[in-house]
C-alpha cells in the first residue's frame, strides 16, 4: 500500500524508468534457483547450513521451509565436502537435498543471500534500499520485489546480516514497520529557490517518518554550491522574520538604522569638523571628541552590514538556517514528502549511530546550530538590482506602495528624486560613483551652519527624505516573512556569499 502511495506521488520520476533489458535480467537473477555448485562459492555453504537449520531458508514463493536438524544426514554429508561433489557422491547429495529441502530450482539464490560473485560495495542510495528491504522483511511484508530489490538484490547475499540488524534498529528506535525509498528521485521545489538540486531531503519514508539517511563516516545535510547556500540563508531570513524574537530583533535593527540616518552632530557642522580632522595639527581633547562624534555619525555600507552580521549571528537565526538545511521545509514546500522529519546516521556494520527527530526549529534547529556555523558576505549597489519597495512620491501611502509594487525605488533613488524636486541635480556619472550612504552623509553635512537659500533647499531635501524613510521602514515592519529581504533590498544590499562551517553530530 505504501509503495502504491509513493508511486502515485511521483509517477514520472526517473527512478522507475528502468530499461526493460535491465529489469528483465534482474528479475531472472532474483528468481532463479540455486545450482548445487553455488553452495561452494564464497560463504554460501555456511549460510545454507545456518538458514536450513534455523528455518530461515525460503522457497520461490517466499515461504519459509521447515527447519532441519543438525543431525540430518544432508547436513552431515555436506560438511564432508570441501569442493562440489562428483560422480556417485553428487547423486547421493542431490537425493538427500531433495528429500530434506526440495528441488534446487525452487530455492531462490538472491532471496536466500547466496551469491556466486562479489556484488561490490553499496552506495549510500543502495543502503537506503537495503534498510527498506530489511524492515519490510522483518514486518512480513513484500520485500523481494520492486525497485529497491531490483537495485540491490545482488548485494543481499553479502549484506543481509548488517541490513537486517539495521532494519531491527530502525524498527526499535524509530517505530517504523514499513519503508520505501524516496531518495535518488527528484521533487518539485519552491519557485523562488535559486539552487538547482532537486534531490529530496527524505531518503526513505514510512510509518509517518520521512528519514534523511547519512553514513556515520560522512555525509552532509545540504548540497554544496553557493546558490544552494544563499537560498538556504534566504529561507532562514523568511522564517526568522516571523519568529517572535526574530521580528523584535529585526525591528530593533531597523530603528537603529533609521536613527543613524537622521542623526547629525550638535557640535558644529560635519564640514567644519572635517576641516579640523584634516588640518594635520595636534588635536585638543575637545576637537578629538568632535572628530570621534562625527565619525560615529558617518553612515556607510560597512556599518550597515556590521549591524546585519550581528543579527545573523543570533542563535535563533542560526537555528532556522540549520533547520532549513536539514529539513528542506521552504525548499520543498510544493513537495511535502521530500521534507525530512528525522535524520539518521548509520554504521555499515548494522547499527544506528545517532538520530535526531526534526520536531521544530526551536528544538532540533537549536541542537543542529550548536555544531554548525556560517559566515555571510554582502555586496551593495549591485547593477540592475531592483529594490523591493515602491515609493513614487513624497506623500506616498502604504496602499499605493502595495498597488504600485512594480515601480520600485531604493534609498538612493529617493535621495535623487528629492534633490531633483529642489532642482539640485548631479550628473549621472557622479551619482553612479557615490553610493547612497556617501550622498546622504554629504547632505547631512550641509544642513547645519548655513543660512543661504541653498542650505534651506538642502534642509527641505533632508526632511523630505527622512519622512519617506520613516514611511518605508514602517511599511517594512509589516512585511511578515519578507521583512529582512525588504530591508536589504531597500538599502541596496544583497547576499553575495555564504560560507558553511560544519561540525557536531550532524554537520552541514
Amino acid at each position: 500500500m505504501l509503495r502504491k502511495y509513493v508511486r502515485q506521488l511521483r509517477p514520472t520520476q526517473e527512478k522507475y524508468v528502468v530499461p526493460v533489458i535491465k529489469v528483465q535480467s534482474l528479475l531472472i537473477e532474483a528468481s532463479s534457483g540455486i545450482k548445487f555448485d553455488d553452495l561452494w562459492k564464497r560463504d554460501n555453504l555456511q549460510r545454507f547450513i545456518d538458514k536450513a537449520t534455523s528455518g530461515e531458508l525460503v522457497d520461490s514463493s517466499n515461504t519459509k521451509i521447515p527447519a532441519i536438524n543438525f543431525s540430518n544426514e544432508l547436513i552431515k554429508v555436506i560438511k564432508t565436502y570441501d569442493n562440489p561433489p562428483e560422480g556417485e557422491d553428487l547423486i547421493k547429495f542431490k537425493k538427500l537435498f531433495k528429500d530434506s529441502i526440495g528441488s534446487f530450482s525452487k530455492i531462490p539464490k538472491a532471496e536466500n543471500g547466496f551469491s556466486s560473485v562479489k556484488g561490490g560495495k553499496p552506495s549510500g542510495a543502495q543502503w537506503e534500499a537495503l534498510i527498506a528491504i530489511a524492515v519490510n522483511k522483518i514486518s512480513n511484508k513484500k520485500w523481494n520485489e520492486g525497485p529497491e530489490w531490483e537495485d540491490v538484490g545482488k548485494f543481499w547475499g553479502e549484506y543481509e546480516k548488517p541490513s537486517m540488524k539495521l532494519g531491527k534498529d530502525f524498527m526499535d528506535k524509530l517505530k517504523v514497520t514499513e519503508l520505501v525509498q524516496l531518495g535518488g528521485t527528484t521533487a518539485g521545489t519552491n519557485p523562488k529557490w535559486k539552487g538547482s538540486d532537486k534531490t529530496p531531503k527524505t531518503d526513505i519514508i514510512g510509518s509517518g517518518k520521512k528519514i534523511s539517511l547519512k553514513k556515520a563516516s560522512g555525509g552532509q545535510l545540504m548540497s554544496a554550491g553557493q546558490a544552494e547556500a544563499i537560498s538556504t540563508f534566504e529561507a532562514a531570513m523568511s522564517m526568522y522574520s516571523i519568529d517572535s524574537k526574530g521580528k523584535k530583533n529585526v525591528e530593533s535593527i531597523i530603528d537603529t538604522i533609521q536613527e543613524d540616518m537622521g542623526r547629525m552632530t550638535t557640535r558644529g557642522t560635519i564640514g567644519s569638523v572635517e576641516k579640523i580632522k584634516d588640518s594635520g595639527k595636534k588635536l585638543s581633547p575637545q576637537d578629538m571628541a568632535k572628530v570621534q562624534e562625527m565619525e560615529g555619525l558617518q553612515l556607510n555600507a560597512k556599518e550597515i552590514t556590521a549591524k546585519l552580521n550581528n543579527l545573523f549571528s543570533d542563535e535563533v537565526f542560526k537555528s532556522y538556517f540549520c533547520w532549513e538545511a536539514a529539513t528542506g521545509t521552504v525548499k520543498f514546500k510544493p513537495s511535502p514528502d521530500a521534507v525530512a522529519n528525522v535524520i539518521v546516521k548509520f554504521q555499515e556494520t548494522g547499527t544506528i549511530k545517532d538520530y535526531l527527530i526534526l520536531d521544530s526549529p526551536q528544538v532540533a534547529g537549536k541542537t543542529l546550530a550548536k555544531g554548525n556555523n556560517f559566515f555571510v558576505s554582502f555586496k551593495t549597489g549591485a547593477a540592475n538590482s531592483r529594490p523591493y519597495l515602491a515609493l513614487r512620491s513624497k506623500n506616498v501611502k502604504v496602499n499605493s506602495i502595495k498597488k504600485e509594487i512594480n515601480e520600485q525605488v531604493s534609498f538612493k533613488e529617493i535621495i535623487k528624486e528629492e534633490l531633483q524636486k529642489e532642482k539640485m541635480t548631479l550628473s549621472e556619472s557622479v551619482f553612479e560613483q557615490l553610493d547612497e550612504f556617501t550622498l546622504w552623509n554629504k547632505i547631512k553635512s550641509k544642513v547645519k551652519g548655513m543660512s543661504s537659500q541653498v542650505s534651506n533647499a538642502i534642509k527641505r531635501v533632508y526632511e523630505a527624505v527622512m519622512k519617506r524613510i520613516s514611511e518605508v521602514f514602517n511599511y517594512i515592519k509589516t512585511l511578515g516573512e519578507k521583512m529582512i529581504s525588504g530591508l536589504l533590498n531597500f538599502l541596496g544590499i544583497s547576499v553575495s556569499n555564504v560560507k558553511i562551517s560544519g561540525g557536531g553530530n550532524f554537520p552541514l
